[in-house]
């Protein structure tokens, strides 16, 4: 149905059908997080000049809780980064429209036209969409998320966390140039000591001298842990922040997401915000706060003498840019020496499991020759890196020896002048140490970004994917109609999923979806539970679009118990008791035998007090099967839906199960795969 646009100043093409299709399409996006703003309301408020100015656009949504932001992107940038979708944009002669999704095969965006949004999306090929492309995109987001959850998550994510501490960092920053300007003190000592205090035997300066130079070492170190304090204080709130947010970010992701990515843990993509605030507080501001030694130290080496400040600074320069040139080769060596390690390991662990089928098919001697040219091509790899290393450290070590011995070739020639005193020689020597240090340190940074970057990365994988739809829509209480419309869905390129579904099943039937294991009834549950979405058609629970109900709530009336079932550390009925913490103790018996599992726990030692792992792999394959049974069953659920639960069940157990449901599931809606 189109929606017919009353505003007047709303011609084509003109400002006023700019901005108010933008906020037409804002407030599509907002129904999907579930703020209600009715396309009737947004047309009101423009009509009352709420969207006169970008400030009161912002804060009208705002008042309605929804964040909105204007990006400066071109239309290549947000292609290049999909984590963006849904987001608004204006286009030449349609206005404001809801970008959904970049299509790689076709080369085009789809987009919702606001005021006609129930016909559904629309191609525009890239070609065209630069043609029409505006300045930028409208991001929109819930208000009563976190601002760290609504940012995308990229290097641009650590501004707002670190600007919380603006005045910390700007103190911690003052503090390393004072610790800087006592550090030299030591120096200073050793200078006034060789050219006046040995000069003219002042004992007694040289007392007082070193009473001053300790108690200044002393503050400098308590200085030193305080600062040190403060930056470890900073990381730890990011990090607190990080991993906070990334889980909370990968509770709202659909199972299919997660399980789609195998190359990666999403434990190592949650945890990896630990590996990104060392880098962020322990690398990168701490070498910024050592690189500001420079703005003391350098001033210092010229005053003492410009033609040495020149000469060391070319030295530093040197060094630089040594270490960086030999950085990179290391960085190439180290990715040579991991691909090597992973052949070697891959024949290894393929020898070692499938030791049987090597010795059934007299596979001994090629695998013996495929372990060692892997393991010589691994020593090879390794040496090369080695050397690689240890020609580094020693051009490293050449270079600082060549800078000290020239300072003192120079410096002495211009101590015979008189331009210099020896203690000035030694200090501009010992000042050279000083400038060296911080700047090969932060060369060393360089070769730790594209690892960070890495890492970012795997983080942004949880972070900027679309979550599914929770804690929003209606609430109702299930009784077990359930209703596919024509529902296809689509797994991946070379496997199309469902085509085209369509059943009706009443409250309280017992349904069997027989078939071959990769026949999709295990999709259909999959939807059901809300773990996939359809990509076509719809699912009906009792009348109702299952895109219109509460993900959470709807949950709690739904058990699904799967054909791996994985169980919390824990006892027995620590485990059924997460299913309903309300669950009274004549529930917990009809549960338990219903399922069967009340003579596992009769045999159990510890009975319900046993503990079990993530696998309950203390159990046998049958209690484990029992044990889902009994979780699901605890739920007091309108629909059971057993994925293969039956697997590993003798035919007796399956018998008795059919029976006892018969009996006692009453008006539960039950499908069985």
């Amino acid at each position: 149905m189109r929606y017919e646009l009353g505003y007047p100043q709303a011609e084509k093409n003109g400002r006023g059908f700019a901005v108010l299709t933008e906020a037409l399409s804002i407030a599509l996006i907002a129904r999907q997080y579930g703020r209600q703003i009715s396309l009737e309301k947004v047309e009101k408020a423009a009509r009352s000049e709420n969207f006169a100015s970008e400030k009161k656009f912002v804060s009208y949504f705002s008042d309605q809780g929804v964040r909105v932001t204007k990006k400066k992107i071109t239309a290549d940038g947000v292609v290049a980064r999909p984590y963006l979708f849904p987001c608004v944009t204006t286009l030449d002669q349609l206005g404001g429209v809801v970008l959904t999704s970049y299509s790689v095969e076709r080369e085009s965006l789809s987009y919702v036209d606001p005021t006609n949004p129930s016909s559904g999306s629309k191609q525009l090929a890239m070609g065209e969409l630069r043609e029409k492309w505006g300045d930028g995109v409208w991001l929109a987001s819930l208000t009563a998320e976190r601002a760290s959850l609504a940012r995308p998550f990229d290097w641009s994510w650590f501004t707002p966390e670190l600007m919380r501490y603006r005045w910390v960092i700007l103190f911690v920053f003052f503090l390393s140039l004072l610790l800087h300007a006592l550090s030299f003190t030591p120096i200073l000592y050793l200078q006034i000591s060789l050219d006046k205090v040995v000069g003219y035997g002042a004992s007694a300066t040289l007392n007082v001298l070193t009473v001053g130079v300790i108690a200044l070492l002393i503050m400098n170190s308590l200085m030193t842990v305080g600062r040190d304090y403060a930056i470890r204080f900073i990381g730890q709130a990011i990090e607190a922040r990080l991993l906070t947010d990334a889980f909370d970010k990968f509770l709202k992701l659909p199972a299919g997401t997660i399980y789609g990515s195998s190359t990666i843990s999403p434990e190592k993509r949650i945890t990896g915000g630990s590996s990104l605030r060392k880098f962020v507080t322990e690398r990168l501001i701490a070498n910024i706060l050592d690189l500001s030694a420079l703005l003391i130290f350098v001033p210092i080496l010229f005053a003492y003498s410009a033609k040495l400040g020149a000469l060391v600074m070319a030295f530093v320069m040197l060094q630089a840019l040594m270490s960086y040139g030999f950085r990179r080769i290391d960085g190439e060596r180290s990715q040579l020496v991991a691909s090597a390690e992973n052949s070697a390991l891959s024949t290894l662990r393929e020898t070692v499991a499938g030791i049987d089928i090597v010795k059934a098919l007299s596979l001994e001697e090629k695998q013996r020759k495929s372990w060692r040219h892997e393991a010589s091509r691994l020593i090879r790899q390794r040496e090369d890196k080695d050397w690689i290393q240890s020609v580094a450290a020693q051009a490293s070590n050449l270079i600082q020896q060549v800078m000290t011995v020239a300072i003192l070739f120079f410096g002495i020639n211009l101590v015979f002048g008189g331009d210099l005193m020896a203690g000035a020689l030694i200090a501009v020597n010992m000042v050279a140490g000083r400038i060296i240090g911080p700047v090969k340190q932060a060369v060393g940074l360089f070769s730790e970004l594209e690892k960070a970057r890495q890492i970012k990365d795997e983080v942004s994988f949880i972070w900027n994917e679309n979550p599914e739809r929770k804690g929003f829509g209606k609430e109702i209480r299930v009784r077990g109609a359930i209703e596919f419309k024509n529902v296809s869905t689509r797994r991946d390129e070379n496997s199309p999923g469902l085509a085209d579904v369509c059943v009706a099943i009443r409250p309280g039937e017992r349904v069997a979806l027989i078939g071959a294991p990769d026949c999709g009834s295990e999709l259909i549950m999959s939807c059901l539970v809300g773990n996939v979405r359809p990509t076509a058609g719809s699912i009906e629970i009792d009348k109702n679009a299952l895109t219109q109900l509460s993900l959470e709530h709807y949950r709690n009336q739904v058990a699904f118990l799967g054909v791996n079932p994985r169980f919390f550390d824990g006892t027995i009925e620590g485990n059924l008791r997460r299913a309903n913490p309300n669950i009274s103790d004549r529930e917990l018996e009809d549960a338990l035998k219903m399922s069967g599992l009340g003579e596992v726990i009769d045999a159990l030692p510890e009975g319900l007090n046993t503990l079990v792992n993530a696998s309950a792999s203390s159990l046998t394959a049958p209690q484990r099967i029992k044990l889902n049974l009994a979780r699901g069953l605890a739920m007091d659920a309108a629909i059971i839906l057993i994925s293969r639960g039956f697997d590993g069940l003798d035919r007796e157990a399956q018998l008795d199960f059919v029976q006892s449901h018969r009996e006692n599931f009453g008006n539960k809606t039950l499908l069985l795969a």
